[in-house]
């Protein structure tokens, strides 16, 4: 397991740490509850059609308002010119070009490619699976250098979808590859350089088919096609250890490109590689569409050279594959990433459509009448209870203000109106100090990367989760943000009062703009692979990786609840849109059925993914490999959305895994994790869970007996 022993141990503390028992308090006087009823959704301003990328303006362009400081991690020289202008990318799936020596490889899927001085590395992995893992590990398939050397390397652009990376040498002279996923060849502009091209592998066959292509075949079965604008003239060396080196016959200028062809390949995929080999991408950009509140679309416009845009190949993804509409699906076979089998795409734009998320503030099914007295015996205990969230971190003080979060919606849904001032008084006594940055360990602005960060993480890489390092930004401030809308939804004057603040925390993680100049645009979604990446600016060998598939979808939950509060059409919209892909990655991604799973079936029969990497999955957490770890990971908070994420046909399969924690003598099973186990249960038997719960006495830091019965009694 590639986890180093710092962030290992970040990650323990995230579920050891023991939320302390809160002390009553006195009932406050509130403004009056908003009277509109539990079963009504509230339909915000969504316009007829949103159109966005980078036309969406930003939230604000000014500096947040909290105390600034400069970072302890000071950005590459790898960044170039990026490193001293605006917001910086902190999770975007590339970093690894460009952290720390920037030598970790990144997944172009299907390869994987690392950069170094010298050039750059190239591999298109084979895969290892176990009951444990799915791997991919780097071979040296390709090392493409120059005779004349590099001496610098840098990003020299990016955008949604795409980095461009250049070399150079003392003459100027220049290597420069636009990186982008899912596309079946790696493309290089050289500029009047001799190329070394060097391999792992015995070259049984050099095979010039025309003046622009030649075929290399190694001793292990990889078949390889170069595609090349001008002739390449390749001369063969075998080196004392063993490798084997190509050299070009003197300097070249032009584009090459490498496209490993599949052992599996029908000929018409060959056919294929030929015909499109002269188009390659140069950027992209991502627009939304919203024509209504039902169906949203995305659009990949990619920038291209070479031949006709139009002819243009890529592959798409498992999840793409049922939504593309515009974008001509071919067959181009054979290719694999770490998220399965990928198909062939022709064109310059995509269009993927996907059915919107309707769930709002409240469970899509009512509360059962034989639970309604309990839920409210429940209730007045819990909201009696509540008092001050006295966890000084982001994460753990999110959890426990969301906690109260969910007393308040839930005694609206419940017809329990006159419970709701209390708690939302509570919320706001805890919530307003992190607003006004007047608690003990405040959030501040970071002028380096461009983000909020706390001061104690700020000081100490290791503090609050790597919260310094942008490690799970929008798993600690989603759960600020659920419970602000909350407030904002009974109190409409609050949520205007620190409006700037709450959208502050929406800009860190989920910027909808790219001309805000003081956060980066979508700092945690991946619009290719649509889902989020949690790790921040760690670099690790396997490249980007998240654990919590809920606590993501509940940072998105949360923007999009906040923007029906607030009328945003563009936070609500975005909101939504981000909610829905979460929940639709992770059921590609994550849930594993006999009938759904990319994955192989020792490892399938787990039924659920702890970590997904860029290359690699893992059968277990960042704090333990214990099953209800796993499993519950990917469900806790319980809010309305699950109902939407915890689909049937994967908790059928997946409850008998997880569910052997329940008699498992060592290490014994606590009351906390045992509650969230019969949650799941209660999808499948709501009356078993309702006898199982009763014996719980102590709760998560973000869960409590109401949220758990009404969870039971609505889902």
């Amino acid at each position: 397991m590639p986890f180093t022993p710092k962030v290992r141990q970040l990650w323990n503390q995230r579920q050891t740490q023991q939320r302390e028992e809160p002390t009553d308090m006195a009932t406050p006087t509130m403004p009056a509850v908003n009277e509109q009823p539990a079963s009504t959704a509230l339909t915000g301003s969504q316009p007829t059609s949103v159109v966005g990328g980078s036309q969406f303006p930003p939230i604000s362009r000014d500096q947040p308002a909290y105390p600034a400081r400069t970072s302890q991690v000071v950005p590459s020289a790898y960044w170039g010119d990026f490193k001293e202008s605006g917001p910086l990318p902190t999770n975007s799936w590339w970093l690894n070009l460009v952290l720390d020596q920037g030598t970790e490889p990144i997944t172009p899927y299907p390869y994987l490619v690392k950069a170094t001085d010298q050039g750059v590395h190239l591999c298109y992995p084979e895969r290892m699976a176990t009951s444990d893992f799915v791997i991919q590990p780097f071979v040296d398939n390709w090392r493409l250098a120059t005779r004349e050397g590099l001496t610098t390397r840098r990003l020299i652009a990016y955008d949604d979808l795409t980095a461009t990376y250049q070399w150079k040498n003392d003459s100027q002279r220049t290597l420069t590859s636009t990186f982008i996923k899912g596309c079946p060849y790696q493309t290089f502009r050289v500029q009047a350089l001799t190329l070394t091209l060097t391999t792992i592998h015995a070259v049984l066959e050099l095979t010039s088919v025309s003046a622009t292509k030649t075929t290399v075949r190694f001793n292990n079965g990889q078949v390889w096609a170069l595609y090349h604008t001008q002739p390449l003239v390749l001369t063969s060396a075998v080196n004392p250890d063993n490798s084997t080196t190509l050299v070009s016959q003197g300097p070249f200028t032009g584009v090459l490109r490498f496209a490993l062809v599949p052992l599996s390949a029908s000929p018409e995929t060959q056919q294929r590689l030929d015909i499109h080999s002269p188009t390659f991408v140069t950027g992209a950009t991502v627009n939304w569409q919203f024509s209504d509140k039902q169906t949203f679309e995305l659009h990949y416009v990619y920038n291209t050279e070479g031949g006709d845009a139009d002819r243009l190949l890529m592959l798409a993804l498992p999840h793409h594959q049922p939504c593309l509409i515009q974008g001509q699906m071919v067959n181009v076979d054979g290719y694999r990433c770490i998220k399965g089998f990928l198909k062939g795409v022709v064109g310059q734009e995509w269009t993927l459509r996907q059915t919107m998320n309707q769930t709002q503030w409240f469970a899509p099914n009512p509360i059962q009448d034989q639970d309604r007295s309990a839920l409210h015996q429940l209730l007045e205990a819990d909201v009696g209870a509540a008092g001050p969230v006295e966890a000084g971190d982001p994460y753990f003080f999110g959890k426990g203000v969301a906690r109260l979060a969910r007393l308040a919606l839930i005694a609206e849904h419940a017809d329990r109106k006159d419970l709701i001032p209390r708690v939302v008084e509570v919320m706001k006594a805890a919530l307003e100090p992190w607003l006004k940055a007047t608690n003990a360990n405040p959030l501040m602005f970071d002028s380096t990367w461009k983000g909020l960060c706390s001061k104690n993480s700020m000081n100490d890489g290791n503090a609050d989760f790597g919260n310094g390092r942008y490690n799970d930004h929008h798993f600690h401030y989603g759960y600020h943000v659920y419970a602000a809308a909350t407030i904002g939804r009974y109190d409409a004057a609050w949520v205007q009062q620190y409006k700037t603040q709450i959208l502050t925390l929406v800009r860190d993680y989920a910027n909808p703009s790219h001309h805000d100049p003081h956060f980066p645009y979508l700092r945690h979604m991946d619009l290719f692979d649509g889902h989020s990446w949690a790790s921040g600016i760690i670099s690790f060998a396997d490249g980007r990786n998240q654990e919590s598939t809920s606590e993501s979808l509940n940072a998105y939950y949360a923007m999009y609840l906040l923007g029906l509060v607030l009328n945003d059409p563009v936070i609500e919209s975005i909101g939504n849109a981000l909610t829905t892909m979460e929940i639709q990655a992770t059921q590609f991604y994550w849930h594993m059925t006999t009938q759904r799973s990319v994955y192989e079936p020792q490892f399938s029969a787990n039924k659920t993914v702890g970590i997904l990497w860029n290359s690699k999955v893992d059968y277990a957490t960042w704090f333990g490999k214990n099953a209800e770890f796993i499993h519950c990971i990917q469900a806790l908070p319980f809010t309305p959305i699950s109902a939407s994420l915890l689909d049937k046909p994967w908790v059928q399969e997946a409850y008998p895994v997880m569910s052997q924690a329940l008699t498992r003598p060592d290490p014994p099973l606590t009351d906390s994790w045992r509650e969230l186990v019969y949650m799941f249960h209660a999808i499948l038997d709501k009356n078993a869970a309702r006898a199982e719960v009763k014996a719980i006495k102590s709760h998560d830091d973000g869960n409590s007996a109401s949220n758990t019965l009404y969870w039971i009694s609505t889902c």
